[in-house]
C-alpha cells in the first residue's frame, strides 16, 4: 500500500498527518517506510526528538 500526503501550501499538517498514519499502521503490525521530500525535513526532526521511542519502532525513514 502506498499513501501520499501532499499539499501545495505549507503549514497544513502534512508531516503530522504522515507521522500519525505511520504510527497507526505500525500499531497494526504493518511495516512502514516514510519518505520525507519536505525541504524543512520535519519528519526527520520529529523522529530525532522521539529517538528513544523511535528505536523501538520498525520504521524506515528516507530523507531527500
Amino acid at each position: 500500500m502506498i499513501i501520499t500526503v501532499a499539499h501545495t501550501k505549507g503549514g497544513v499538517g502534512k508531516s503530522t498527518l504522515a507521522w500519525n498514519l505511520a504510527h497507526s499502521l505500525l500499531e497494526k503490525g504493518e511495516k512502514v517506510t516514510i519518505i520525507d521530500l519536505d525541504f524543512q525535513q520535519t519528519l526527520f526532526f520529529i523522529i530525532i526528538k522521539l529517538s528513544i521511542k523511535f528505536t523501538k519502532l520498525n520504521v524506515s525513514l528516507l530523507v531527500f
